[in-house]
């Protein structure tokens, strides 16, 4: 696999930030686009000159690396490990955008994997300083190790497409993450609408059943339209913004980016204050104390 650099260069507008940000984003259901979506995300974010990590917390089928055609050599596992730092871990896709891969062998043997994800979100943290954003793309479904770093993100993203499977399959993982901390910021993010009516159907139908059942529906952080320009990027192994007759569906990704960082100005962080609380204390996540 050849490596190449994304052809990005800071804007004339500086970084607004205030503090490094960890985002991630979640689906219940495999095959909604979740980690495309992550990678253009930090590509338009980048593109914007904000400083962005891109982290696959998928660490036995990570494919970000492949959706940025790049060769990594190291990445998470070296990280948990303690056998790199962050710096050196991370793989430099262009301008202000960096990666930190998986090479799909799992966690470290001799750690459990809400242990190991507990410790990364640690590092992200402490080492992270010098990114505005840190976007984690996590594996689909539930599993202890998202619940960790979920717990440790100032939002999280839950992606859903209009399936039935999926919007039944995010309720379910959104239910789970309100069981962890019913303060996390959790926000819906509509993938592959054929229409903007669609999508506010799919948020409103989905906003209802869970304020009837679990007291709380998530936030609405926007919509992607179904678009060909999309599948042609994927294949190609390039962002949206380097594939043909994409302008429109551009449009929209920005908008998700522009959100993100508007509400990233905020120089107070809960999560970065309660993650180690909310770790330590969560029934799913309780086997990471010393």
């Amino acid at each position: 696999m050849s490596k190449q650099r994304l052809n990005l260069q800071r804007t004339a507008e500086p970084s607004v930030v205030k503090d490094t940000r960890l985002v991630s984003l979640l689906s219940g259901k495999g095959g909604v686009g979740k980690s495309v979506l992550a990678y253009n995300m930090a590509e338009r974010l980048a593109f914007r000159g904000t400083r962005v990590l891109l982290v696959d917390l998928d660490v036995y089928c990570g494919n970000l690396h492949i959706l940025a055609n790049v060769a990594c050599r190291y990445g998470v596992a070296q990280v948990v490990a303690g056998d790199l730092s962050l710096k050196e871990a991370v793989t430099v896709l262009g301008g202000t955008l960096d990666l930190l891969a998986t090479d799909g062998r799992g966690w470290p043997e001799d750690m459990s994997s809400t242990k190991a994800a507990a410790h990364l979100a640690t590092r992200l943290r402490n080492e992270g300083q010098h990114y505005d954003l840190i976007l984690i793309d996590h594996p689909s479904g539930k599993c202890r190790a998202s619940t960790v770093m979920a717990a440790a993100s100032d939002i999280n993203l839950l992606v859903v497409v209009p399936e039935l499977t999926s919007i039944a399959d995010a309720c379910g993982l959104y239910k789970h993450l309100l069981e962890t901390d019913r303060s996390l910021d959790c926000r819906l993010l509509v993938n592959r609408a054929q229409t903007d009516d669609e999508a506010e159907y799919i948020h409103q139908k989905l906003g209802a059943l869970t304020e009837r059942f679990y007291g709380r529906p998530p936030g609405y952080h926007g919509r992607l339209l179904e678009a060909e320009s999309i599948r042609r990027a994927v294949a190609g192994q390039r962002p949206l913004s380097m594939t043909d007759d994409a302008e429109k569906t551009l449009v929209e990704l920005e908008k998700i980016t522009i959100q993100l960082v508007s509400d990233s100005l905020s120089a107070h962080s809960p999560a970065q204050e309660n993650s180690e609380k909310a770790i330590n204390s969560s029934p799913a996540t309780a086997d990471i104390r010393e």
